[in-house]
């Protein structure tokens, strides 16, 4: 379908760059969050309201935290992006939520 199409898409379009996806005019984070925000409903938050739970470990103390709720299709991405945050790849400073 289009999700295995966009994939197959940014494949090719990572392995132009001399350096595949660690290119730094490669950005992850920025692509995840695009596609997100275009196939996610408006009303996502409350589809998946104490139904989708992320993990979320913080990184400098290294706790865990289980997200369940959430305010808007805003916050939903913004925890699926730091829930899939690996350093270096996807950038040099962790995604923070609720500012921790």
């Amino acid at each position: 379908g289009e999700m295995t199409s966009r994939i197959l898409q940014l494949a090719c379009e990572a392995r132009k760059l001399t350096l595949g996806p660690f290119s730094p005019s490669f950005n992850i984070t920025s692509i995840l969050y695009d596609g997100l925000n275009r196939v996610l409903a408006d009303d996502i938050h409350l589809k998946v309201q104490g139904k989708l739970h992320i993990s979320l470990t913080k990184v400098y103390d290294g706790s865990n935290i289980l997200v369940n709720q959430f305010a808007n299709k805003e916050e939903v991405i913004q925890v699926v992006l730091a829930s899939s945050f690996i350093p270096l790849f996807s950038g040099w400073l962790p995604p923070r939520y609720r500012g921790t």
